[in-house]
């Protein structure tokens, strides 16, 4: 069992992987193309930023390993299809209709 001090020193290197992973340029970008609440695939997202998709789908990989992306599975006609939301609970709007993304310790204003 963790003693109090070693689990706030796991939280704050949580903390502090959250906040690379989130600010990395391209997962930043990502995120604010996902907050008007569409679907994408990773291939879609790889063709919108001129990305490989090898390596778009390790951004992806990166925001989902903190749970900040939704995936919802689409059947279709060659198979499933994978597609990448971000939920609404990440999502603020201010009352002047500013928005930015909440992720507890580390906010975005877009």
């Amino acid at each position: 069992m963790l003693k109090p001090a070693e689990s706030k020193a796991l939280s704050q290197k949580r903390e502090q992987a959250l906040i690379s992973a989130v600010s990395e340029t391209t997962r930043l970008a990502v995120l604010r193309l996902l907050v008007d609440g569409q679907q994408w695939t990773v291939t879609q997202l790889a063709m919108e930023f001129h990305r490989p998709l090898d390596s778009m789908a390790r951004h992806l990989r990166i925001l989902n390993n903190f749970d900040i992306l939704q995936i919802v599975k689409v059947e279709n006609v060659d198979g499933r299809l994978v597609h990448y939301r971000l939920p609404e609970r990440f999502i603020t709007t201010n009352s002047d209709g500013s928005r930015f993304l909440d992720f507890g310790p580390v906010l975005f204003r877009l």
